[in-house]
């Protein structure tokens, strides 16, 4: 198995998927003000490829994951 040191996504959904099954959410990259950056510690190379092949996660956990994702968002917005 191999772990990444480091992910970086843009992707809300991918993003949610890896909080959601409990992946730690180091920051948010601001960079391009467009379009947030998710970036996560040590995550399974499986772990993302299952996310893309339909993985299993709880729809409660999954929506929870969103929403404390676009909390984190806005929170710095406004």
């Amino acid at each position: 198995m191999k772990i990444e040191s480091t992910v970086t996504t843009s992707e809300l959904n991918l993003a949610a998927y890896l909080l959601a099954k409990d992946y730690q959410l180091v920051s948010l990259d601001r960079t391009n003000p467009k379009r947030i950056r998710f970036i996560f510690n040590e995550i399974p190379s499986e772990e993302i490829d299952s996310f893309w092949r339909n993985g299993n996660v709880g729809v409660s956990d999954f929506s929870k994951a969103q929403d404390d994702l676009k909390r984190r968002i806005f929170a710095d917005v406004y």
